[in-house]
């Protein structure tokens, strides 16, 4: 169960618990079972961490996105480091250890020492989960109209850095953005490039459903007024077979090239000269029946995915 997409933290309190309880009277949990709830440090607080208990999470993603009070001011982030460190200790200390921190890279005026304060942070206040994502700046964004554009080379050293880092501090790159330490995986997460099932409920929500997307109503106001109707997209065999290799490319593990072959044909016949390139740039690599994006070769994701399908 993944709680996010938004700031459930934000809700009125009891909200929560009332859709854990409903979900539960329709899906069996395992005893191995994953709860995730996405909160930000400054509303954090004890009614929050007992309504999480008593809804039976196990797991909290926490945005830091940066360990410099003033490059947050400068993004409109409204809580400190300080706020960050002391909701992480609060949830800890309701019995959630499992919690992951978000980390941004290119933000302005941020350098090498804010990811090494990061990453420091992390392993301090023992997180087991680090996303790392590289700003991308989007339409119609205060800070697309401010103007600013990261410089890219030095937003990639910067990710190369914080890989780094994380692996020097026991983080582990299991997908392109996300590390874990102690083998804690986002299930949530790793279940998307996986192709496994699953169901989203709420505004803008998609799920996958047997080959079949159903995507919820873009609004809250459509979404309240009729919740069963979606849009309907049925994935063809090229779909399928492009998702296949986009999402496992995603992963450290790759792609798995006999289980391709089971269903879309011979991908080293079908692909003989990309692949070649690719090897020779140092960006894939095939080993023992997997296709793999290299460190180098993370960067440049979207050139490999395309050369690909």
């Amino acid at each position: 169960i993944y709680f996010g997409g938004g700031t459930p933290s934000t809700v009125r309190r009891g909200a929560i618990k009332s859709v854990a309880d409903e979900i539960k009277k329709k899906f069996t949990l395992l005893p191995e079972y994953e709860f995730t709830i996405e909160c930000n440090p400054e509303s954090v607080d004890d009614e929050f961490c007992s309504e999480m208990i008593s809804a039976g999470a196990n797991r909290v993603s926490i945005g830091l996105q940066s360990a410099s009070d003033e490059t947050l001011k400068k993004i409109g982030r409204i809580h400190s480091v300080e706020q960050f460190k002391t909701a992480v200790r609060k949830i800890q200390k309701y019995g959630i250890t499992n919690i992951s921190g978000d980390l941004i890279i290119g933000l302005p005026g941020q350098d090498f020492s804010d990811i090494d304060r990061a990453v420091k942070l992390f392993d301090e206040l023992s997180l087991t989960h680090a996303s790392v994502y590289a700003l991308s700046i989007e339409d119609g964004t205060p800070m697309q109209k401010s103007g600013y554009l990261p410089n890219e080379d030095f937003q990639a050293d910067m990710y190369d850095y914080a890989v780094e880092k994380l692996k020097e501090n026991g983080f582990i790159r299991y997908e392109v953005s996300n590390f874990a330490r102690d083998g804690k995986i986002a299930k949530h997460n790793y279940k998307y490039w996986t192709g496994i099932n699953y169901y989203g409920f709420g505004t803008s929500a998609h799920s996958l459903i047997d080959s079949v997307r159903y995507e919820n109503a873009p609004t809250v106001g459509e979404y309240m007024l009729n919740p069963l109707n979606k849009k309907i997209i049925k994935l063809t065999h090229t779909d399928e077979r492009e998702e296949k290799i986009m999402l496992s490319l995603r992963t450290t593990n790759g792609l798995n090239l006999a289980d391709y072959e089971q269903k879309f044909g011979n991908l080293l016949e079908q692909k003989t000269r990309e692949i070649e390139k690719l090897q020779n740039s140092g960006l894939i690599s095939i080993e023992s029946g997997r296709l793999k994006v290299t460190d180098k070769g993370f960067y440049l994701l979207n050139t490999i995915i395309t050369e690909l399908i």
